[in-house]
């Protein structure tokens, strides 16, 4: 068993309704529960390309993709999704947690002090990143800030 429960699973397969009923019917957690390999249903939304699994979490239990990490490797939602999501899955993830100001790409680590665009595995959503990282930048950022690399 790799810690696999109903509510993981609802979140690893987009199954909302699922995981909303566990939430509210048999008790689960999804801000503290984690499966073997140190995710949560909502780093499993994202590691998953599951953006609308993704938003009800973070709109209806209070799950923060900033703070809440994977227990093993430190990775935020962000960081799961650029490293582990396939690319065509990963960019609304992305999209969506960068621009609805969920995920701060020039601040969130994992516990090796990697970036998003360390970890980054998909050139479009890097593409997408970077940019995005650019016309946004804060303005402590803005002369640190390159888009080679």
């Amino acid at each position: 068993n790799n810690g696999a429960t109903a509510l993981r699973l609802a979140a690893a397969y987009g199954e909302t309704d699922t995981l909303q009923w566990l939430i509210e019917n048999a008790g689960c957690d999804p801000k503290t529960e984690h499966n073997n390999n140190g995710n949560t249903a909502l780093l499993l939304a994202a590691i998953n390309g599951k953006t609308d699994t993704l938003q009800w979490l973070i709109a209806n239990t209070g799950c923060d993709p900033k703070t809440q990490r994977n227990s093993k490797n430190g990775q935020t939602a962000l960081l799961c999704a650029v490293q582990q999501c396939d690319g065509h899955k990963a960019l609304p993830i992305v999209q969506f947690l960068c621009l609805n100001q969920h995920s701060n790409p020039w601040e969130e680590k994992d516990f090796k002090g990697r970036t998003a665009l360390d970890l980054c595995e998909h050139a479009a959503v890097a593409a997408w990143l970077k940019t995005f990282m650019q016309q946004n930048s804060p303005p402590e950022k803005t002369a640190s800030f390159s888009l080679s690399g």
